[in-house]
């Protein structure tokens, strides 16, 4: 008799059909992993910026604005466009320190505030900014900064805050 080395076509078959039932298993909670990632990556580059332009006002001693905006300018309307830290100037522009670019594909940013003062002494604007998954699929984020200047993250569900921030889902 001779020895055989291999597999045959059943077992093949029946290995690509036992990798198919766990792959598609896995697939949402894959989905729901990227999703958490991509959230929570957004509000802690949000949270770091907001410390960053804290440390600098301190150092400076002197106020800084963080706030939606572009190039060198505040906007009122634009919480998932780029956000901006930067020193007041008298024609209402900033002299832009930080950039925070827009949020990512999927999340959608909202604050209370158009803007956070950060002053030399460490306090700031009191708000909150709200991070949420556009698919629902996992908790909301919300960055907390109180008035000592100092941010915090917590998890919220998606439903109660979300639809309080204004999203649709």
């Amino acid at each position: 008799m001779r020895n055989a080395y291999g597999m045959t076509l059943l077992e093949l078959l029946f290995t690509l059909a036992l990798l198919t039932i766990i792959t598609s298993m896995a697939a949402p909670a894959m989905g729901r992993l990227v999703a958490d990632i991509r959230l929570s990556s957004a509000a802690n580059d949000w949270l770091t910026t907001a410390l960053h332009t804290r440390q600098e006002a301190m150092s400076r001693g002197r106020s800084l604005i963080f706030c939606p905006g572009h190039e060198d300018t505040c906007s009122n309307n634009g919480d998932s466009g780029a956000w901006l830290a930067g020193v007041p100037q008298p024609d209402d522009r900033l002299q832009a320190l930080r950039y925070l670019p827009p949020a990512p594909s999927g999340v959608e940013r909202h604050s209370n505030r158009h803007r956070f003062h950060f002053h030399p002494d460490g306090s700031a604007t009191n708000g909150s900014v709200v991070f949420c998954d556009q698919g629902a699929r996992v908790q909301a984020r919300v960055v907390i900064l109180n008035l000592a200047g100092r941010p915090r993250i917590e998890q919220r569900e998606h439903q109660a805050v979300c639809a309080a921030a204004g999203t649709t889902e």
